[in-house]
């Protein structure tokens, strides 16, 4: 098994970084040259909500997403939260505090 992720230099890399929050040009292109040491396979997918840290990462290609509903952000809390765990539980107190959370 390889000690490092550089061990293997012609195999796929995909580098998600979540949330990124970066204003400083310099400080990402540091980065991206460390991490694009073996350019050939290596992708980076960087999410933010900071319209800033977009257009420094990448100016031409920026995906805006928008957010879920309410209603589809309850059921993806739902599932996680609760699971197949509570059908006919009572566990009305906790749905109503799962609904504030999701708002």
């Amino acid at each position: 098994m390889p000690q490092s992720i550089n061990d293997r230099p012609h195999s796929l890399k995909l580098l998600v970084l979540d949330d990124l929050w970066n204003e400083d040009y310099d400080q990402w292109r540091k980065l991206v040259e460390h991490l694009m040491s073996d350019v050939r396979g290596t992708r980076i997918l960087v999410t933010t909500r900071s319209e800033e840290t977009a257009t420094i990462v990448e100016r031409e290609r920026i995906y805006n997403l928008k957010g879920l509903s309410e209603e589809d952000s309850w059921c993806l809390f739902e599932m996680a939260a609760f699971g197949q765990r509570y059908g006919g539980q009572d566990t009305s107190k906790l749905v109503e505090i799962g609904r504030d959370i999701v708002k």
